[in-house]
């Protein structure tokens, strides 16, 4: 017996058709550890839920810890952003002991901004706060400033400690509050040209709409550079199932791998599921034995009950105006279909949706392939409204 090599919904230990994602990112940390500065333009891994971004977020941090750099990963969302950046910061700097390391922690731990009327010291523990001292968004004093000036800290103090420089790695980006989404590009900003000698880079994910919150929240958009993630192509599909059985040395029979790729879609999370679910029916295999069709027609039943659930729970988050939206763009079986056609469909302008829209690009249900359309993020989804409308 053997452990399965599939790793749906978790960190995949094997990244498959990211090649030259990952190509770009290691030539980007190779030559920042080689000639250190200042990387003055964020990296923004953009996508649907299911494809991989966080896998490939990580895999980014393994590669800058191997190099020698200092890395410090957030994840956006659970509480005021800047909260969380001095919170990763305080964590992954304990035990530090050279002098800018201490003068580090001195400035964290008496560091104080606010932020929509929540204050928060050092750790980020907040309290209720009366603050007049807001303007457009940003505490007086420059919350953007006042982060600039912990973060070229901190890469002097990894410099101290004989890091190659500082990388920061945040995830679900687009979950980050405004005011903490314009703090840091602002500081990020005045960096590239006051403190372009210190090696520093951000790469970061977020879901498919990522690029509008952050246009949103500052002028300059452009200065961060997004890449798509999209589903994987029949080549690479194929190459998840099979390769990762390979690595031992299980085979996989014709006819069971293209009855997976049907069911998959191409959707990252579906082909490690269904993988995942016929190497259990295949007896978790010894080196040597092969999947069978049969195996997998049995991991199909277990599939298809997993993925309703999973579409389940997404319909029943959905507001009356969510529904009613997607039941519209689920209507029309070719997909991407024109944000236009389906509001005439409802017979409002394109305006009144918007709303529903932005709230179901939010939970990463649906998202723009091109301006101006809109489609379902996982495959089959569609199919399953028309069902549960009573139009399929």
């Amino acid at each position: 017996m053997q452990t399965s090599p599939y790793t749906p919904g978790t960190i995949a230990h094997d990244i498959i058709g990211r090649d030259s994602q990952i190509e770009q990112i290691q030539q980007q940390l190779a030559l920042l550890a080689t000639f250190p500065r200042f990387m003055g333009r964020i990296e923004v891994y953009v996508g649907s839920r299911g494809v991989g971004k966080t896998s490939l977020l990580r895999r980014a941090q393994h590669y800058a810890e191997e190099l020698g750099f200092h890395t410090v990963w957030v994840t956006a969302g659970d509480s005021p952003f800047i909260a969380e950046v001095i919170a990763s910061l305080q964590k992954y700097m304990h035990g530090w002991t050279s002098q800018a390391a201490k003068a580090l922690k001195v400035m964290l731990q008496s560091l104080s901004v606010s932020i929509a009327g929540i204050s928060f010291h050092g750790a980020g523990v907040g309290e209720e706060t009366k603050s007049a001292h807001n303007v457009d968004g940003i505490a007086t004093g420059g919350l953007g400033r006042q982060l600039q000036e912990v973060l070229e800290k901190a890469s002097e103090a990894a410099k101290a400690q004989k890091k190659k420089g500082l990388a920061i790695f945040i995830d679900e980006i687009q979950a980050a509050d405004t005011q903490g989404l314009r703090a840091f590009a602002y500081a990020w900003q005045h960096m590239q040209s006051e403190a372009k000698e210190l090696p520093m880079i951000a790469m970061t994910a977020g879901l498919s709409h990522t690029q509008d919150v952050i246009t949103d929240a500052v002028s300059f958009a452009e200065r961060f550079r997004y890449v798509h993630l999209d589903n994987l192509s029949a080549e690479d599909s194929r190459e998840v199932i099979e390769r990762l059985a390979m690595n031992k040395n299980v085979r996989w029979e014709e006819q069971a791998v293209a009855k997976a790729l049907s069911h998959a879609g191409g959707y990252p999370y579906f082909l490690q599921l269904i993988g995942d679910l016929a190497w259990e029916y295949a007896g978790n295999p010894d080196p040597g034995a092969m999947v069978l069709e049969t195996h997998v027609d049995k991991a199909l039943v277990d599939f298809q009950t997993s993925r309703d659930a999973f579409f389940r729970a997404r319909w029943m988050k959905a507001s009356e105006k969510e529904i009613e939206l997607m039941i519209a763009i689920a209507s029309h079986k070719q997909q991407p279909v024109k944000r236009s056609d389906v509001a005439a469909q409802l017979g409002v302008p394109t305006s009144a949706i918007s709303m529903a829209r932005r709230s179901l690009m939010d939970k990463g249900l649906i998202e723009s392939t091109a301006h101006g359309y809109m489609e379902f993020t996982a495959p089959g989804f569609a199919q399953y409204i028309r069902t549960m409308a009573g139009t399929e």
